[in-house]
């Protein structure tokens, strides 16, 4: 995870959209949320104009999310070696456009489209022109990215989105998580790599509680966890106050049937990695294959030339 530094983004601009009760601001260092309100109250954890986005701050992750082993991969009988960008655990980590500049195709008060061209580097000889479409209307925000092989050769794809989900900035501690998921992929606690283990959530102690709703307070997380149900509908996350008389209102994120892995970190100073200015933060990662899928091939999308597919996610407020 990228660490918060000040640099120098007069070149950056940012997109304002606003629609109802709902307003967001978009960065093009990256393309990522850096606000997203409801009333004036954060419904995503935000960071100052001028930062990187701390511990990758509501990221898109691409052309991989999560972690690559060694940073090295075999796809259609070639070796490939990414630059490692996680030297502590020698890996390579969320690909590339988090720190790329986003070009704006489109912007009006309420919609905006920006879009990255993935351009051939070290270790990823291919070329793919990523769209995120971000769309705000009187009932939340919706956003879809599209993802084009532009290339000659097929091309692996990934996609992980790295959001700060937050109650109007009510402590994590005093929060409520569900996550529609009912698998937990067992990582190395060194690297967090898998380590070839899954096992059903319902036997896990403290996280089975995580589909029907896990108190947060005290809780440390640095886990995958997969949804495996294949049906077609959007999966949907919820954050509630554990005092729901006190915050009736609920964040609901959904995210589409193609993203059914979620890494779940929870930031903590106590640990070493709090979120700044907040301490305590929690990041649900939608993704749409599991940590270290280049060099295992699971769920990777593979995309002939010129063929291109979508993802989404939405957030929201209900009462």
């Amino acid at each position: 995870m990228s660490s918060p530094a000040t640099i120098d983004l007069a070149e950056y601009p940012y997109v304002r959209l606003a629609s109802g009760e709902y307003s967001v601001e978009i960065s093009t260092y990256g393309g990522g949320l850096r606000v997203c309100e409801y009333g004036g109250k954060p419904l995503v954890e935000s960071y100052p104009r001028g930062d990187v986005p701390p511990l990758s701050s509501n990221a898109i992750l691409a052309p991989w999310p999560n972690r690559t082993e060694d940073g090295a991969f075999d796809f259609a009988g070639q070796s490939h070696q990414l630059d490692i960008n996680e030297p502590a655990r020698t890996n390579a980590i969320h690909g590339f456009v988090r720190s790329e500049r986003w070009d704006i195709r489109e912007s009006t008060n309420d919609h905006a489209v920006l879009e990255c061209v993935i351009t051939p580097r070290n270790g990823w000889p291919w070329k793919l022109t990523l769209t995120v479409d971000y769309l705000l209307t009187p009932q939340g925000l919706r956003v879809t990215y599209e993802v084009t092989n532009v290339g000659d050769d097929a091309a692996p794809f990934a996609l992980g989105v790295h959001t700060y989900p937050t109650l109007f900035g009510a402590a994590v501690d005093d929060c409520v998580v569900s996550v529609p998921v009912d698998m937990k992929l067992e990582l190395d606690p060194t690297r967090l790599l898998p380590t070839g283990e899954e096992t059903k959530l319902a036997t896990v102690p403290v996280l089975a509680d995580l589909p029907e709703g896990l108190a947060l307070a005290g809780v440390l997380l640095d886990d995958c966890f997969q949804a495996s149900d294949k049906g077609d509908d959007d999966r949907v996350t919820v954050l509630r106050h554990r005092d729901e008389g006190v915050e009736k209102r609920r964040v609901v994120m959904s995210t589409s049937a193609n993203l059914p892995w979620f890494q779940i970190f929870t930031a903590d100073p106590a640990a070493g990695h709090g979120y700044p200015g907040r301490g305590r933060a929690l990041a649900v990662e939608p993704m749409s294959a599991p940590p270290n899928a280049l060099r295992s091939g699971r769920d990777v999308v593979v995309l002939q030339p010129g063929e291109k597919t979508q993802f989404h996610w939405g957030i929201k407020i209900e009462e």
